[in-house]
């Protein structure tokens, strides 16, 4: 997917991998559910990096504290969320919608039935 990078947070080491791409478009962030580390994005990670996209995928330790520590310069996010990692994208567009361009889910968690 790229190099690996470490970050030292409040709630310890998170790992990730960032690829800057153009800041005139959208951070694509994938975030991956309970069961799965962030490597269950490889094969999708790519297909964004080659069309120069900005994209961050990271371990889920240290929850959002990371985009944080990271002063990422973009003002919009594609958030892509599987399982557990689709309740937390949605928690945070319900909390920052202006920060959403695109929520991206499978299987989220915490959707509710009307």
């Amino acid at each position: 997917m790229g190099p690996d990078q470490f970050i030292e947070l409040s709630f310890g080491t998170v790992h990730y991998i960032y690829h800057s791409g153009s800041s005139a478009l959208p951070l694509n962030i994938f975030v991956h559910g309970y069961s799965t580390p962030m490597e269950m994005w490889q094969y999708i990670f790519p297909e964004f990096v080659k069309d120069d996209q900005p994209c961050l995928v990271y371990d889920l330790y240290g929850r959002a504290e990371l985009l944080y520590a990271l002063n990422l310069p973009y003002e919009k996010y594609n958030l892509f969320g599987v399982s557990m990692g689709g309740g937390i994208v949605q928690r945070f567009t319900e909390l920052h919608p202006y920060k959403v361009s695109k929520l991206i889910l499978c299987c989220a968690a915490g959707l509710k039935s009307k």
